[in-house]
C-alpha cells in the first residue's frame, strides 16, 4: 500500500483532495463516475476512503483515531472544538476556543491526519508551524500556538478569519474591473512579505485567499509551503516531498511544479497570475476538451494560453477593458518559461498599480504612442476641459492650433521620458562596454572590477546628463549610495555635495531627489568624519520635509532615521528622531527594509551611550525584524549580531559575547567579503574580547587575520581601529615597545583617522602615550596624550570630560612620578562612580584599579585605600563578569592587592 501511494502521489492527491470535500453519501458515485484514465487508481482510492489503511506510513489517514475521531465539544490540547469549518487530503479545521481563559476568541484549529512515529509527517508539521511562526502580516493569518495533544495529536492554532473565498466575494459582490484588481495588489502584498522571508507558498488558489469582514484580503494555508535556500534562491526535495510526491493544487501550478522541478518564488507568481486570470475572466486559463489530470497537465507544459480578453466564458462587458494593459499583465504572470516572467511579486504588484494609476505597464514594450495614449488617459479631464475653452473662445483654427499645441507637450512629455530611460540605460551600457573585450586593452578591460566601474560610473555621472536634470540627480545619488557600499566614503561624500548643488541650480529643491541626496550626503560625511556637514544635510532634509507638511510619510521615516551619530550636538535629539522613526515603520511601513536599519541605528545610539543593556535589547529587536522587514543587508544584520557580542562583553557576559560575535563575522565574511571594511573593524573588536578573556593567542591569530584580509592600497580606518586594539593588547602584556611600533605608523594620518570614530581616536592618544611613558619618554606621551584634545566632541564628551581619557591620563602621571596631579584626574571618575554599578562596568573596575595603584605611589603611601580599591575591583569582576572570566584583570587586581598586603606588612588572607 504504501509504495502504491508513492508511485501514485501525483494523482492520488487532488483526486482525493476532491473526494474528500464530497459528503460520504455521494464518494462511491464519485468514484464510479471517474474517467477512464483515472480507473485503475479507484480500488486504492476506495481503501483509502473507507480508512482501511495501515497505520505505519499513510500521511493522509494513518490511523482511524488520527483525526477522524473528534467531535464537537472535545478538547483537543488547551482547545475545545466547535465546530467543523472544512477538511482536506491532509487535515481536518474546526473552529475552536480555548478553554479555561474566560474568553472566547474563536480560533482556527488545524488537526493534520499525521502518524506521530513518521519523520517525514513530523517534518510537514514542524515546518508549517516554523513558517507560519516567522510571518507576521496582516494579510497573512498569523499562527497563534502550536503544539501535539496528549494522546498525539498535532495542531495548529490559527487565527479564525471569518469572510468568503476571493472569488465568491467579487462574484457576489459584482465588483468591477478595479476592485478586483486592488483586492488583488493586496493579495500580491502578502505573498511579497512571504517571498521576502524566503518562503513560497506553493499552494496559491482562491480557497486560500479570503476577503475577511474587515474587508481586507487574508492569505490562508502554508501547508506545503516551503523555505528558499539563501543563495541558491530555489527549493530542494525533502524526504517528505520525495515519498509523497509534489502536493499541489494542479489546476493553478506552473509549469515546473509539474516537472517536479526545484522551486524558486517564480512558481508563485505563475501560480498568482492563474489566479489574477480567474478573477478577471471567471474562467480557469485552459481550454480542456476532456478535462483530465492528463490533459491539463500537458495544456500547462506546452499550450498556448488565451489571453483573458478573449476568455470564453469573460464576461462581455469586461472584454474591451481586458483588451490591453490587463491581457499583457496577465500574459506575462503565465509565461512559461520563469525568465519571462515577471521577476518577482514586487514587480507584479508595480505593474497592477500602474495600471490602477492609468500608467504604462512594464508588461507592454515601451512604444511612444502607447505612453501617450496613457499620459492622455491620465489627464483626460484637463485636456477635455482646456478643449472647451477653446473652442468657446476662438472657434475651430484655435482649436486645431491647440491641438498641435497639446500634441507637441505631449510628444515633448513621451520623449522626455523616452530620453529618460535612452539616457540611462546608454549610461550603463557603455559603463559596462568598458568591461568587454571589444577594448584596446582587452585584457585590462576584462580585468575591470565593480569598484573600478563605478568610480569611472562616478566620473561619467558627473561630466554628463546637464540637459536631463531629474536623470542626472537620480544617478548622482544612486552611484553615491552604491560607493558607500564598496566602502569608497570619500568619493561617495564628493557626489553627493554634487548631487545636492546640482538639485539647487536645477530647479529641483524640494523633490524627494533633493531630500534622498541630502540624506546620502548626511550618511557619506558622517562616514568620512565630517560631523558639521553631516548635520547640516541631514537637518536640511528634515527641514525640507517639515516646510511640505510631511510629517508620516516613508520619506520621512527615512530621513528621521538618518542618524548623524557622534556628531549630533543634541544626543537626546538623535534618540528622539530615531525613535519616532521607529515608532512611525513600525505603525505604518512595518515591512520595509529600512525599519530593520532603523532599529540598528537605535541600537547603535545605545550603545555608543555604553547603555549595553539596552542596546543588546535593541540589537536584538533588529535581528528580529530582519526577515519581516524584507531587508537585505546582510552587512549590517552581522554587525547585529557582533553588537550583541560587544555588548555582552561589556557586561562581562563574555561566553555569550564571543558566541554572538562569531555569528557575527561569519555572516559578515559570507555577504561583505573578509575584506571588508565591517567586517575587519568587528574582528579587531572580536580580537580584543578574546584577549580580555585570557586567549592571547587566539586574539594575536585574529589581529594577524585582519593584516592578512587586507586588500592592496593604503591603510583604511579598519587598519586604525585594529592598530589601537592591538596595541593595548601588548601593554597590558607589558610590551610597550609593540605596542608603539603598532601605533607610530599611523600618527602622520591621525587627523584623517582619529575623527572618523573619535573613542578610538582618543585610544590611539592614550595608547601610545602610555607606552612613550613606560619607556621614559615623559614628554613626548604628554604632547601625545594632547593629540586626543584636538579631536572633536563624541556625543557632547570631550577629551577633558571624558572618563577613558581621565584614567589614562592619570596612568601617564603616575608614570611621571606626580601621584597627586593623577589623583586630580581620577577624582570625578571615582565620584561619578562612587556606586558599584549592578552589571558589570569595565569604566568602574579600571578605576579602582588606578586609585590602587595612585594610594600606593603618594608619599607616604596609603596601602589600606589600596588594598580596598583593588579588593573592590577583584570582588566587582568576580560577582558581576565571573571567576576567571577576565584573567588579566584578575590578575592585575590580585598584584596591587599583593602589593597593599606588603606595604602593610600582613599576610594574605
Amino acid at each position: 500500500m504504501k509504495h502504491d501511494l508513492a508511485a501514485h502521489w501525483d494523482r492520488l492527491s487532488p483526486l482525493l483532495d476532491a473526494a474528500l470535500e464530497r459528503d460520504p453519501a455521494e464518494r462511491a458515485a464519485w468514484l464510479d463516475a471517474l474517467p477512464a484514465q483515472d480507473a485503475a487508481l479507484r480500488p486504492l482510492l476506495a481503501r483509502l476512503l473507507s480508512r482501511q489503511v495501515e497505520a505505519e506510513g499513510f500521511l493522509t489517514h494513518p490511523a482511524p483515531w488520527q483525526g477522524e475521531r473528534h467531535a464537537a465539544g472535545d478538547r483537543v490540547g488547551p482547545y475545545r472544538l466547535l465546530s467543523e469549518l472544512g477538511r482536506g487530503g491532509m487535515g481536518v479545521v474546526w473552529l475552536a476556543e480555548r478553554d479555561g481563559t474566560g474568553t472566547h476568541v474563536p480560533v482556527a484549529l488545524k488537526l493534520p491526519f499525521v502518524a506521530g512515529t513518521t519523520a517525514s509527517v513530523r517534518e510537514r508539521f514542524e515546518r508549517e508551524r516554523a513558517i507560519l511562526a516567522a510571518l507576521n502580516h496582516p494579510g497573512i493569518a498569523r499562527l497563534l500556538e502550536a503544539g501535539v495533544s496528549d494522546d498525539g495529536q498535532p495542531f495548529l492554532a490559527l487565527e479564525f478569519v471569518e469572510g468568503e473565498p476571493l472569488l465568491a466575494y467579487c462574484h457576489g459582490a459584482a465588483l468591477a474591473l478595479r476592485e478586483r484588481v486592488r483586492l488583488f495588489v493586496g493579495v500580491l502584498e502578502a505573498v511579497r512579505y512571504a517571498h521576502a522571508n524566503l518562503v513560497i507558498h506553493r499552494d496559491l488558489k482562491p480557497s486560500n485567499l479570503v476577503i475577511a469582514s474587515t474587508g481586507e484580503v487574508k492569505l490562508l494555508d502554508f501547508g506545503i509551503a516551503k523555505l528558499v535556500d539563501r543563495e541558491t534562491q530555489r527549493t530542494e526535495q525533502t524526504e517528505l516531498t520525495g515519498l509523497y510526491g509534489r502536493p499541489m493544487t494542479l489546476d493553478y501550478a506552473s509549469p515546473e511544479q509539474v516537472r517536479g522541478e526545484p522551486l524558486t518564488t517564480a512558481a508563485d507568481v505563475y501560480s498568482l497570475g492563474v489566479v489574477l486570470y480567474e478573477l478577471l475572466t471567471g474562467t480557469k486559463p485552459y481550454r480542456l476538451a476532456r478535462g483530465s489530470q492528463a490533459e491539463l497537465e500537458e495544456a500547462i507544459l506546452t499550450a498556448n494560453t488565451t489571453p483573458p480578453s478573449r476568455a470564453r466564458d469573460a464576461n462581455p462587458s469586461m472584454r474591451r477593458a481586458l483588451r490591453g494593459d490587463l491581457d499583457a499583465i496577465v500574459m506575462k504572470a503565465l509565461e512559461k518559461d520563469t525568465a519571462a516572467r515577471y521577476a518577482s511579486v514586487d514587480a507584479f504588484a508595480l505593474d497592477c498599480a500602474r495600471w490602477l494609476d492609468g500608467r504604462p505597464v512594464l508588461a507592454q514594450p515601451p512604444r511612444f504612442m502607447y505612453r501617450m495614449r496613457k499620459f492622455i488617459s491620465r489627464n483626460r479631464l484637463a485636456f477635455a476641459a482646456g478643449a472647451l475653452v477653446a473652442l468657446a473662445m476662438v472657434g475651430g483654427t484655435a482649436v486645431a492650433l491647440w491641438q498641435a499645441s497639446e500634441a507637441r507637450a505631449q510628444s515633448h512629455l513621451a520623449a522626455e521620458e523616452a530620453a529618460k530611460q535612452h539616457a540611462v540605460q546608454s549610461f550603463l551600457t557603455q559603463l559596462f562596454d568598458r568591461n568587454t573585450r571589444e577594448q584596446p586593452d582587452a585584457a585590462k578591460a576584462r580585468a575591470m572590477t565593480v569598484r573600478d566601474l563605478l568610480l569611472d560610473a562616478s566620473r561619467r555621472v558627473q561630466g554628463g546628463f546637464d540637459d536631463a536634470p531629474t536623470v542626472k540627480l537620480e544617478l548622482l545619488n544612486t552611484v553615491a549610495r552604491l560607493l558607500r557600499d564598496i566602502d569608497e566614503y570619500d568619493r561617495a561624500a564628493a557626489l553627493g555635495r554634487d548631487a545636492v548643488t546640482f538639485a539647487r541650480a536645477h530647479g529641483l529643491s524640494g523633490t524627494d531627489a533633493h531630500v534622498e541626496a541630502l540624506m546620502g550626503l548626511a550618511t557619506s560625511e558622517r562616514l568620512v568624519g565630517h560631523g558639521d556637514a553631516a548635520v547640516a544635510a541631514r537637518d536640511e532634509s528634515l527641514a525640507v520635509l517639515d516646510a511640505r507638511g510631511d510629517h508620516d510619510s516613508l520619506l520621512r521615516a527615512r530621513a528621521s532615521a538618518n542618524t548623524v551619530a557622534q556628531f549630533a550636538p543634541d544626543i537626546e535629539r538623535e534618540i528622539w528622531l530615531v525613535e519616532d522613526a521607529v515608532h512611525l515603520f513600525g505603525q505604518r511601513y512595518p515591512n520595509r527594509p529600512e525599519y530593520f536599519s532603523a532599529l540598528y541605528y537605535l541600537a547603535n545610539l545605545h550603545r555608543t551611550q555604553q547603555r549595553a543593556a539596552e542596546a543588546a535589547q535593541w540589537f536584538k529587536r533588529a535581528i528580529a525584524q530582519f526577515g519581516p522587514s524584507g531587508s537585505r543587508d546582510y552587512t549590517s544584520l552581522g554587525s547585529s549580531y557582533a553588537f550583541v557580542g560587544a555588548s555582552a562583553v561589556w557586561l562581562g557576559r563574555m561566553e555569550e559575547g564571543l558566541r554572538a560575535y562569531e555569528q557575527g563575522l561569519q555572516l559578515l565574511e559570507r555577504h561583505a567579503g573578509a575584506a571588508a571594511l565591517t567586517t575587519r573593524f568587528q574582528r579587531g573588536l572580536y580580537a580584543e574580547a578574546l584577549h580580555s578573556n585570557g586567549r592571547v593567542a587566539e586574539a594575536h591569530a585574529q589581529f594577524a587575520r585582519i593584516a592578512a584580509d587586507k586588500p592592496p592600497g593604503p591603510e583604511t580606518i579598519a587598519d586604525f581601529d585594529a592598530a589601537v586594539y592591538e596595541a593595548s593588547a601588548y601593554l597590558s602584556e607589558g610590551d610597550p615597545a609593540r605596542a608603539i611600533g603598532r601605533l607610530e605608523p599611523y600618527a602622520a594620518r591621525f587627523a584623517e583617522f582619529g575623527p572618523r570614530y573619535v573613542p578610538n581616536g582618543w585610544r590611539f592618544a592614550y595608547e601610545l602615550a602610555y607606552a612613550q611613558a613606560l619607556q621614559g619618554a615623559i614628554p613626548a606621551a604628554r604632547r601625545t596624550l594632547a593629540l586626543a584634545r584636538e579631536l572633536p566632541p563624541h556625543y557632547g564628551v570631550t577629551a577633558d570630560t571624558s572618563h577613558d581619557c581621565a584614567i589614562e591620563g592619570a596612568g601617564i602621571e603616575l608614570l611621571a612620578g606626580d601621584p597627586a596631579s593623577a589623583a586630580r584626574l581620577l577624582e570625578p571618575v571615582l565620584v561619578a562612580l562612587a556606586d558599584e554599578p549592578s552589571e558589570y562596568d569595565a569604566l568602574y573596575v579600571r578605576a579602582k584599579l588606578r586609585a590602587a595603584e595612585i594610594d600606593l605611589a603618594r608619599t607616604p603611601p596609603q596601602p589600606w585605600s589600596a588594598l580596598t580599591a583593588a579588593r573592590a575591583a577583584r570582588a566587582h569582576l568576580q560577582s558581576r563578569a565571573g571567576p576567571g572570566t577576565l584573567p588579566l584583570l584578575e590578575a592585575r587586581a590580585r598584584a596591587l592587592e599583593g602589593k597593599a598586603q606588603h606595604a602593610l606588612g600582613t599576610l594574605a588572607p
